[in-house]
């Protein structure tokens, strides 16, 4: 359950870290700011990169959120047998 646990907790950050992710590109992208400002604040080459990076550690986040769930789904109907 120690796992479990870690897990969901990180599920949980990268989901939110990466929305931040997202919505700090799109800011970028739609505002008034210029686009070497994602460089200072990111750290990514370009505005599209940044996004697709944001993406990609909110799916993960999304991917293991659902794994928790299943963990302590299944571990619940164990101890309930």
């Amino acid at each position: 359950m120690f796992f479990t646990s870690i897990a969901r907790i990180a599920a949980w950050l990268m989901t939110l870290l990466g929305a931040f992710h997202v919505a700090l590109g799109f800011s970028v992208v739609f505002g008034s700011s210029s686009p070497e400002a994602i460089t200072r604040y990111i750290g990514s080459k370009s505005v599209g990169e940044a996004i697709d990076q944001g993406f990609m550690v909110f799916a993960v986040g999304i991917v293991i959120g659902v794994l928790t769930d299943i963990s302590k789904s299944a571990r619940n109907q164990q101890s309930d047998s």
